[in-house]
């Protein structure tokens, strides 16, 4: 199924995958491990999008470990790279507060070799985090200006990237006009 969708993607023109990853010792590391030896012999890329909601992640010691364990997959060929460093995504990172966050890295990567990049509309999380996207804006009576914003919040913020959302399925938003960012 992993080589399929891979094949289906690179057809449309899609370079990687973002897995939602609930921690070490679960089927979604399972799932990491085989998605990337499927990745890497396709020239596909992949990254994970480490769910702060996960069972499996309950405080900031879990979070501290789970990325420590992460880590062990960063230097695979098939791993999404951004200016030659891994990128990492984070689902839920109000769970903690900014300086909790703060501790948090110096613990797990203290010279900021991986992109850390944080979901949410809380721009203050990028004192710590590399860049930031929003998870859905479908509430959005704009969204093509809300993305807009959001956009030019987080470029406000010097070296800070910004990672646009894509919500396959929210069907009513079709009316929304591109933006280009």
């Amino acid at each position: 199924t992993m080589e399929r969708q891979v094949r289906e993607a690179k057809g449309a023109g899609i370079d990687a995958f973002s897995l939602n990853w609930l921690g070490s010792g679960n089927p979604t590391d399972t799932n990491l491990q085989t998605l990337l030896s499927v990745a890497g012999s396709a020239g596909f890329l992949v990254t994970v999008d480490v769910d702060l909601d996960s069972p499996f992640i309950r405080n900031t010691g879990d979070v501290v470990n789970s990325l420590n364990y992460l880590k062990r997959y960063l230097a695979d060929r098939a791993w999404l790279r951004y200016d030659g460093k891994p990128v990492v995504v984070f689902y839920g990172i109000r769970k903690y507060e900014v300086d909790t966050w703060a501790i948090m890295r110096s613990m797990v990567d203290p010279d900021r070799a991986a992109l850390w990049i944080g979901e949410g509309d809380v721009f203050s999380y990028l004192s710590v985090f590399d860049g930031i996207h929003p998870y859905s804006i479908a509430w959005a009576a704009n969204p093509a200006g809300q993305l807009a914003g959001y956009a030019a919040k987080t470029r406000a913020v010097p070296g800070k990237l910004w990672v646009a959302t894509v919500m396959p399925g929210y069907t009513h938003v079709q009316h929304a006009q591109p933006v280009t960012l």
